[in-house]
């Protein structure tokens, strides 16, 4: 089968590649394990879907490249299938996001109310000293509710692992509420990869309709006259 010199190769080539950095993304952040078991526990639904997404993105890039470079008309089609398969799902999961990312935040705040709130609780204190060193955060709200003693220290977790003294002047001033919202939202963005290459794909899929009209009309309609045949 001739192939469609109207297409663009550079062009396909690239944004399968861009697909593929955007579905090692996805799988990176879907897979690893976060510095906290606090927000791996709030968070688990989001990064499942994450680690799904990118494997999926992943395998159609493969796809994709695999029909281009062979010619193949069978794998075309299942690239165009999946693809528009998953410009469904991604556009589904959006919808869905809007009020998912509230959800998050609510979970969070639950989880975290329920540890900092027990922090006696020799159960909970290493969850909580955790977070706080791996987040550099100190106090749920605010940092006085860590204050200890009555020397006004704070404890140890909410300051450099180096200091001595957990003081005032080198506690760490940002609660851990504000600080496991701009993870959340990192995570989002994160996920909105997964949309952006999904239409990155529809891209791809534009760029191929377009090439094949073009070649079929310059078949019929060629530049010297239309092709007679006796």
């Amino acid at each position: 089968m001739p192939e469609y010199k109207y297409i663009n190769r550079y062009y396909l080539m690239w944004t399968l590649f861009f697909s593929l950095l955007c579905s090692i993304c996805l799988i990176i952040t879907g897979s690893v394990p976060w510095q906290t078991s606090i927000l791996e526990e709030a968070l688990v639904d989001t990064k499942r879907w994450q680690l799904n997404i990118g494997i999926f993105i992943c395998l159609l890039v493969v796809v994709g490249t695999v029909s281009f470079e062979a010619g193949s008309k069978g794998l075309s089609w299942l690239y165009v299938f999946c693809t528009l398969s998953l410009a469904l799902v991604a556009f589904v999961h959006a919808i869905i996001d809007m009020d998912e990312e509230n959800d998050a935040l609510v979970r969070t705040q639950l989880l975290l109310d329920k540890y900092f709130d027990n922090y006696e609780d020799p159960k909970k204190i290493a969850h909580v000293n955790n977070f706080q060193k791996r987040m550099r955060c100190c106090g749920l709200k605010d940092k006085n509710e860590m204050m200890r003693g009555e020397l006004c220290h704070f404890v140890k977790s909410c300051c450099y692992w180096r200091v001595k003294n957990c003081t005032d002047k080198v506690v760490y001033k940002e609660p851990c509420y504000g600080k496991a919202k701009h993870v959340i939202h990192l995570l989002r963005m994160c996920a909105a990869l997964g949309i952006i290459s999904g239409s990155v794909q529809l891209s791809v899929l534009v760029v191929l309709g377009v090439g094949a009209l073009k070649y079929i009309y310059h078949l019929i309609f060629p530049p010297g006259g239309p092709i007679i045949t006796e």
